[in-house]
């Protein structure tokens, strides 16, 4: 409650969506869902208190499968990157893993682990980062975020918590709740 007692001090969160809430059925939607709505509000008890943040892992793995799906992965991506970058005290982020080395027989297994892969194989940009709208967050989703997404208390949500987009209704209020 002292942010002054926490000099030096940085939190290692490690941001995955493919442990522990892959809730079947499990669609795309719900991982831009967690990404644009719930995960900030997970880093917010640190946030909140001044405590600088870094992502020590993320991935572009999910519960899903669905990676390759067009333009998924890019989208995921970019997504995750502006959701650290628009949050406060977010100071830094790691993918995991720059280069997974995949077997010659099942060359896609694992594949969304390995960032040099998924360049290699078209599914990311090879200029990423830098092409990417990183100012806004989920910059490819103004009409659903934030007026669609569930509201989330930071004291009570957790990584398991679903995420489903919300219905709209009049000035940007949501029907229902999130957790």
């Amino acid at each position: 409650r002292d942010p002054t007692s926490f000099a030096g001090v940085v939190y290692d969160a490690h941001v995955y969506h493919g442990f522990g809430d892959n809730i079947a059925p499990w669609t795309p939607e719900q991982d831009l869902c967690k990404t644009c709505c719930r995960d900030a509000h997970l880093l917010q008890p640190m946030w909140s208190l001044g405590v600088p943040v870094i992502v020590g892992e993320y991935s572009l793995a999910t519960g899903f499968g669905g990676w390759a799906q067009e333009s998924f992965a890019q989208t995921h991506l970019e997504n995750q990157l502006s959701m650290f970058n628009t949050t406060l005290w977010v100071v830094g982020s790691f993918i995991w893993n720059f280069r997974l080395f995949l077997d010659d027989l099942k060359p896609t297994k694992y594949q969304e682990w390995s960032l040099l892969d998924m360049i290699d194989q078209g599914h990311l940009p090879p200029d990423g980062a830098h092409s990417f709208e990183l100012a806004v967050l989920c910059p490819k989703l103004p009409k659903k975020v934030p007026s669609a997404c569930p509201r989330y208390d930071y004291r009570v949500t957790e990584w398991t918590a679903r995420c489903h987009w919300q219905k709209a209704v009049a000035k940007g209020l949501v029907v229902a709740a999130g957790r």
